[in-house]
């Protein structure tokens, strides 16, 4: 399965920066693409982090101020760091620039309340600490030990707890996509404190990812008991939110959200 390269990675170990200083010594340092040393190392990094196989670089999801520093560290890296793959974006990393020991990490957000995104580690020698998980599927965990949870995200939470919790009115029966609220949930981290409360204790290995989304080991057994807490929560029947789900192998389906007719015309 091929990635598509994104900008965001930094080195983590000596190992890392060991090949980043390697990697760097191949550029023509003549050229203004290179003039930002910082930009022009965190694009590198971004590049030796694909270890996994082929890589598809598409520009139109690279930073306009990444673009021709990322054009330009393709041309000067093809051939000692780089192989061309079959199609016209699709590149390799060289054996030698792939060190077991190196380790890629994404950037820490900042968390302005609420509990901190865990930094996920997986054995492609990446660390998230951002809230995504795009590129490789789950393979070994701290939390989980050596388990493949998936990941369960609930598409705009703050909209869903103003629809289940307060009476603002819900879009229809049936929801496939909903704008996020202008403006949070006071109860939002104590519902989603309570859901992996519920579930540790139902035995649903749980914890929470991100602003949004849940780690787990069953995810159909995590649904149950968010359907289920909600209901109990709210003191409405029939409301489900919904959901992006990814599971172990990387693919990703949406559980369509809903609330039964009675609560929407409630909320009228």
């Amino acid at each position: 399965m091929k990635s598509t390269l994104s900008i965001k990675w930094s080195c983590e170990n000596n190992a890392a920066y060991d090949l980043l200083d390697r990697t760097y010594e191949h550029l023509d340092k003549r050229k203004k693409a290179y003039r930002d040393v910082e930009q022009t190392k965190r694009v590198l990094s971004s590049l030796l982090a694909q270890r996994r196989g082929p890589f598809v670089v598409s520009y139109a999801d690279v930073p306009k101020k990444d673009k021709e520093t990322l054009r330009e560290a393709l041309e000067c890296l093809s051939g000692p760091v780089l192989t061309r793959g079959k199609g016209r974006s699709e590149y390799s990393l060289r054996d030698e620039y792939r060190d077991p020991q190196a380790t890629f990490c994404t950037p820490n957000p900042e968390v302005t309340k609420g509990r901190p995104i865990p930094a996920l580690f997986t054995d492609h020698g990446t660390i998230y600490r951002d809230g995504s998980q795009s590129e490789v599927p789950f393979k070994e965990i701290a939390l989980f030990g050596h388990s493949k949870p998936s990941l369960m995200r609930i598409v705009a939470p703050h909209r869903h707890w103003h629809m289940f919790v307060d009476n603002e009115r819900p879009p229809s029966v049936n929801w496939r996509e909903l704008d996020e609220a202008d403006t949070p949930h006071e109860r939002h981290d104590s519902l989603m404190d309570h859901v992996v409360f519920r579930a540790n204790m139902r035995g649903v290995q749980t914890a929470r990812y991100g602003e949004g989304g849940f780690i787990c080991i069953n995810p159909n057994a995590l649904l149950f008991v968010l359907d289920t807490e909600i209901i109990q929560q709210t003191g409405k029947v029939g409301q489900r939110p919904l959901l992006d789900i990814t599971d172990i192998y990387g693919r990703q389906h949406l559980r369509w959200g809903s609330s039964t007719q009675a609560n929407i015309k409630g909320a009228a």
